[in-house]
């Protein structure tokens, strides 16, 4: 399980670079500073989230304790849902539905958090 989270933790990295080239580059000319700026929050969001995983991966390594493990699964659904939602917003313009999705992805990642916290805790 280990390999898996550094995995995908590396992945969603290279995807955030992907994105985050794609914003500057490509989307910059095509949408407003306001949309520009939202979807570079969700780009640093996405890389830190992404390290964040491997971080996971690393420490679940040498403790063994279940909140490690969810605490990365909230960080990806964070990622999806925080992330994807600001991304989905910035390039379609549209606000009205997704602003409803995007708190329920930073509940995931403040959740993720607090179990890692508390696994830390219990691991020392």
């Amino acid at each position: 399980m280990t390999n898996r989270l550094i995995l995908i933790g590396g992945l969603n990295a290279l995807i955030a670079v992907l994105l985050g080239g794609f914003g500057t580059h490509a989307l910059k000319s095509h949408v407003t500073p306001d949309l520009l700026e939202i979807f570079k929050t969700g780009v640093t969001y996405h890389m830190t989230h992404a390290i964040a995983i491997i971080l996971v991966g690393l420490v679940s390594e040498r403790h063994s304790n279940p909140h490690f493990h969810r605490s990365a699964a909230l960080f990806q659904a964070g990622i999806v849902l925080f992330s994807g939602s600001l991304y989905a917003m910035a390039i379609s313009g549209l606000k009205s539905t997704l602003v409803l999705i995007t708190p329920i992805g930073g509940f995931c990642y403040i959740i993720g958090w607090i179990l890692f916290i508390a696994a830390a805790n219990k691991s020392t």
